[in-house]
C-alpha cells in the first residue's frame, strides 16, 4: 500500500512538470508567431509562421514537402534542440 502512494505521489508529480513544460512549449511558440510583439496573434502572423516552417522543410524548394523532407527537417530541428540543451549543461 506504501509503495502504491509513493507510486501515484511520483507519478502525479511528473504528469504536473510534464503539464507545466507543455504549457511553456506552447507560450513559446506564440510568442514567436507574435510578429509585432502585440500580445495577440494575427492570420497574418499565423500564415507568416507556418508558411517559413514550410519553406523551411521544402529542402529542394520546389513548392511542396514530401514526408521524407519533413522528416529530416523534423530530424535536423531535434538534434539543434537537443545539441543547444548539451552545450547549455556543459556551461553549468
Amino acid at each position: 500500500m506504501h509503495k502504491t502512494i509513493i507510486l501515484l505521489t511520483v507519478t502525479a508529480a511528473f504528469a504536473g512538470a510534464t503539464i507545466a513544460m507543455a504549457e511553456k512549449r506552447k507560450q513559446g511558440i506564440l510568442k514567436r508567431m507574435d510578429a509585432n510583439n502585440d500580445g495577440a496573434i494575427s492570420k497574418s502572423e499565423v500564415d507568416g509562421y507556418i508558411g517559413g516552417l514550410f519553406n523551411a522543410a521544402d529542402a529542394n524548394a520546389d513548392g511542396g514537402v514530401t514526408i521524407a523532407e519533413a522528416q529530416a527537417y523534423h530530424a535536423a530541428k531535434r538534434k539543434e534542440y537537443h545539441d543547444a540543451r548539451k552545450a547549455k549543461r556543459q556551461q553549468n
